[in-house]
């Protein structure tokens, strides 16, 4: 299963958010059904994620480590304010509310996650679902074009 041919993927984008302050998004997915902002984490093992507080089992063990739902909120609300300052006026307040971050763990053995602001994926596949899955169409194809 994989995304149309016309969804538009870039991965590790550094956008520029004002003169000096620059952001690393692991991976942005421009996709008919919005705009997909992706944190991916590598970690081994199980985890746990209560409120955007993430603990890491390591050894016996819960360790707790720097939020990526947290990092990801701040890159997807310093996107929307990179789009303000470089996309048409009718554009960016079409994409306002089509800005959708996920966290994603493709080594993970396991995940619990409760109270989340983000949906997290263990996987790849789980990802690409929720993405087709959405329900609404938001944009049409001369539009991700602009958005690229």
């Amino acid at each position: 299963m994989c995304l149309s041919r016309k969804a538009i993927i870039a991965n590790d984008a550094v956008l520029e958010i004002e003169k000096g302050e620059f952001i690393q998004i692991d991976h942005l997915i421009f996709h008919k059904k919005g705009i997909f902002v992706i944190e991916t984490k590598n970690w081994n093992g199980a985890l746990i994620c209560d409120k955007d507080i993430w603990r890491l089992k390591v050894g016996n063990i819960w360790q707790e480590f720097s939020s990526p739902s947290k990092q990801n909120q701040r890159h997807a609300k310093l996107l929307l304010k990179w789009f303000e300052n470089n996309l048409p006026e009718r554009l960016c307040k079409k994409v306002k509310n089509c800005v959708f971050p996920v966290v994603v763990f493709p080594r993970a053995n396991w995940i619990k996650v409760k109270n989340c602001s983000m949906p997290v994926f263990k996987g790849k596949l789980s990802l690409l679902l929720y993405i087709i899955s959405q329900k609404n169409k938001i944009f049409e194809e001369h539009e991700l074009i602009c958005c690229s």
